[in-house]
């Protein structure tokens, strides 16, 4: 038996998503469920920036030496976890800076 949780970011952006319909279904009758739902909510918006900024190695939301980093420390078996503050700062560049010029012609 494994004693391990294994998840991808697919699975885990969608999950909390659903949490937090889940909290607000009883928000009504039960105002601490609010807790939960931010919580979830928080996971979710965090989940689908990491879908937004990964490549197809999963690697495109960190830097080459965050990269290089992050991949040793799987190696070791000691996974990171990336602060949302980073991933917004990340998806705030990748959306304002462009992937391609148009030059005019003369």
């Amino acid at each position: 038996m494994n004693r391990f949780l294994r998840t991808d970011e697919t699975e885990e952006a969608v999950s909390a998503l659903e949490m937090v319909t889940e909290a607000l279904v009883g928000v009504e009758d039960d105002h601490y469920r609010w807790k939960w739902a931010i919580i979830a909510l928080h996971s979710a918006v965090q989940g689908f920036l990491v879908l937004a900024l990964r490549g197809s190695a999963g690697f495109d939301v960190l830097t080459k030496d965050e990269a290089r980093a992050w991949a040793e420390a799987v190696k070791r078996g000691e996974p990171l976890c990336l602060s949302i503050e980073k991933l917004t700062t990340s998806i705030t560049e990748k959306l304002t800076t462009p992937s391609f010029s148009i030059s005019a012609v003369s």
